[in-house]
């Protein structure tokens, strides 16, 4: 989920959808609340921890933290000098987990189908924006991180794609990278402003979380089958975004470069389409996808 929500396309819902942890994610999630505390009071941490499902909520948020920490100068480097190949194990990802969630929805009716084009469309329509011209103070670092998490926890609308749209994916990779450098060149006044720029966006992703997964969590038990076609739906709208082939345009706002990604044919690529390494890419993409599935499985029935 960390490495998805780093590239601009790619949605860590999906990765949790198709790994089969998005419900109990959304369930656990929504434990989090006020009432916690009194239950730590009279009955024990312990007890807290339980009902909160700790144990679960720390595994997926320290995989997603390692892989931001870890991979994020990565990804950057694959974003500039192998965007192709990069994109092209994310969309054989996305389209192996197509083929094997349109399972979640046991029967196709009208009103199936018409959410399913629905969130279609609402994902193409949000990859479609221009990135925003904007400052980034402290208040749009925290709307950026509300905004970015309620996209991440949805498949199919990328919270990194939506940071980029917001002008706030730069800075928020080169917070990151800052925040590792401020440690072994230790200065206060620059540990201050790096992490107090990256509480504010830490506090806009939790607030986020809370708020958005209680959504999410109603739709859900009251809509299941319905919720689902939605959600694969924008799966489908967002495949176009991690299309191997984009070219890359650059746009002036405010004095400030903004990259905006656009799919073309391989015969329209600029630059080496690199078929058989692309082709190997989306294969390997598929074939982790559909591995991760067939253990899923094998373990469900264990």
């Amino acid at each position: 989920m960390g490495l998805a929500d780093l590239v601009p396309g790619v949605s860590g819902g999906t990765i949790a959808l198709i790994t089969g942890i998005y419900k109990e994610f959304i369930e656990s999630l929504n434990q989090l609340h006020p009432k916690l505390l009194k239950l730590w009071y009279t009955k024990g941490f312990s007890q807290l921890w339980k009902a909160a499902n700790g144990s679960f909520l720390v595994c997926v948020f320290g995989g997603i933290l390692t892989s931001i920490i870890l991979f994020s100068s990565l990804i950057q480097w694959l974003l500039t000098h192998e965007q192709v190949l990069l994109f092209g194990f994310f969309f054989g990802v996305l389209l192996a987990s197509l083929f094997v969630m349109r399972r979640e929805v046991p029967r196709w009716n009208g009103p199936h189908l018409l959410l399913f084009a629905f969130g279609a469309v609402m994902a193409f329509g949000s990859t479609q924006m221009m990135p925003a011209p904007t400052e980034i103070n402290s208040a749009y670092l925290f709307f950026s991180g509300f905004i970015a998490i309620s996209a991440m926890i949805l498949p199919g609308l990328s919270g990194a794609y939506l940071l980029l749209i917001l002008g706030a994916y730069g800075r928020i990779l080169q917070l990151v990278q800052d925040a590792i450098q401020v440690l072994s060149d230790f200065n206060w006044n620059d540990f201050v402003a790096t992490y107090g720029a990256l509480l504010l966006f830490v506090a806009g992703i939790v607030t986020g979380l809370l708020t958005f997964s209680r959504i999410l969590r109603w739709f859900l038990h009251h809509y299941p089958s319905q919720s689902m076609a939605l959600l694969l739906g924008l799966m489908l709208g967002a495949v176009h975004k991690i299309w191997p082939w984009q070219t890359v345009t650059q746009s002036k706002l405010q004095g400030k470069t903004r990259l905006f990604y656009s799919a073309v044919w391989p015969s329209d690529y600029p630059n080496d389409p690199k078929w058989l390494a692309t082709t190997v890419a989306v294969i390997c993409g598929m074939g982790i996808l559909l591995a991760l599935e067939y253990f899923k499985n094998r373990r469900s029935t264990s």
